[in-house]
């Protein structure tokens, strides 16, 4: 079409134009994403890349990655990435006019697991065990032996065994080998639960008196900052629901669980907390909720680590099941390399011990 003499073009600056690509190459801490800008708004493209986040609504002002200037496709490397969360992704450009963005997407990275590995073995073959500690410090607490033997664990072998004040079973062990608490259980031959409660500072002492005696029931916290929940109260097999706190000397009433439980195990502080077994509830001080369940649920199972990354192994059966949990999810881990049901467990859900089960195998994790 001929145009007329002294014709100008009119032309109108914009924002550029970007798309989004999918994203690929998702693992436990990074994945791979891009995209394309297909118009530059008649403006020098001066940055291009992809944002991120975990809330949706992703813009330059969240995570970003850097890919270059100009026209045409660019790849994204998401690094530093936590494991088994969803991330919310999106293409931007940006010229002199402004920033432009894609159409949001999303990924999910993948969980990161541990292994098991051979520790030192235990000194007996029981079950029934309170535990406490770190997968470095660890201590035993009781068992089904009804010895009253504490030992400690230094990373590779059980060390130092110690009397008890109640020579006890099926108990809950709370806080550190430096500073341990173990509440509750049975005596031999008899299975009224226990209100008893004693703590370990160089030896062992009695301390503060449970409001309702309790055996196999869970626990988290410290010495000064302890928590009890669920178990039985008596020789029935009826579960209650409720938590006990205590405060280093004296023990009182916390929230009750929504569905009584025993046989679980928990993890955590007095104020976030886990228990988890056949259902999984949360604590923050005052009261439960309810929380995703385990990917296989069960009872006489261990754990350890924290209410956002608690980690759950063995249980009924002699199962040799691992799930991790992030707050949100619980994950398949590593197996351990032998089954076992009603072990004692601690440490942190990156470096643990499993340990005992009616065996004196003892097992680390580490991831």
């Amino acid at each position: 079409m001929s145009r007329a003499p002294g014709y100008i073009r009119e032309v109108v600056f914009e924002a550029p134009t970007v798309t989004t690509d999918s994203t690929s190459s998702i693992a436990a801490t990074s994945a791979v994403s891009g995209g394309n800008v297909t118009s530059d708004g008649y403006k020098n493209v001066v940055d291009k890349g992809v944002c991120y986040s975990t809330t949706s609504g992703v813009t330059i002002l969240d995570n970003k990655t850097s890919d270059g200037t100009g026209l045409g496709t660019f790849a994204s490397s998401l690094t530093g990435l936590s494991s088994g969360i969803f991330y919310y992704v999106n293409a931007f450009a940006t010229n002199s006019i402004g920033t432009a963005y894609g159409s949001e997407t999303g990924f999910t990275t993948t969980w990161a697991t541990g292994v098991w590995s051979a520790g030192g073995d235990y000194p007996y073959s029981i079950s029934a065990v309170g535990a406490a500690g770190s997968q470095s410090f660890g201590v035993a607490m009781g068992g089904s032996n009804y010895l009253g033997k504490s030992n400690f664990y230094n990373g590779s072998t059980w060390v130092d065994e110690l009397d008890m004040v109640v020579h006890r079973g099926l108990t809950i062990g709370i806080g550190s080998p430096a500073a341990g608490l173990a509440v509750g259980g049975v005596i031999n031959g008899d299975d009224t639960a226990l209100t008893s409660t004693e703590e370990l500072n160089i030896t062992w002492g009695t301390s503060g008196t449970l409001s309702t005696g309790r055996r196999n029931a869970a626990g988290a916290g410290t010495q000064s900052a302890g928590l009890v929940f669920g178990g039985q109260a008596n020789p029935t097999p009826t579960y209650i629901a409720t938590t006990e706190e205590y405060n280093g000397s004296a023990w009182s009433a916390g929230g009750n669980l929504l569905t009584a439980t025993g046989r679980q195990a928990g993890c955590g502080t007095q104020t976030a907390a886990l228990s988890f077994g056949f259902q999984t509830e949360s604590y923050d001080g005052t009261s439960w909720s309810s929380e995703n369940q385990m990917n296989i649920p069960r009872t006489y199972l261990a754990g350890c680590g924290t209410q956002s990354a608690g980690l759950s192994f063995g249980g009924s059966n002699s199962k040799k099941t691992t799930e991790e949990y992030n707050g949100v999810n619980w994950f398949s881990a590593g197996d351990m390399n032998n089954g076992r049901h009603s072990l004692g467990g601690f440490g942190s859900q990156d470096a643990a011990v499993g340990f005992c089960g009616s065996t004196n195998i003892t097992e680390e994790y580490n991831s």
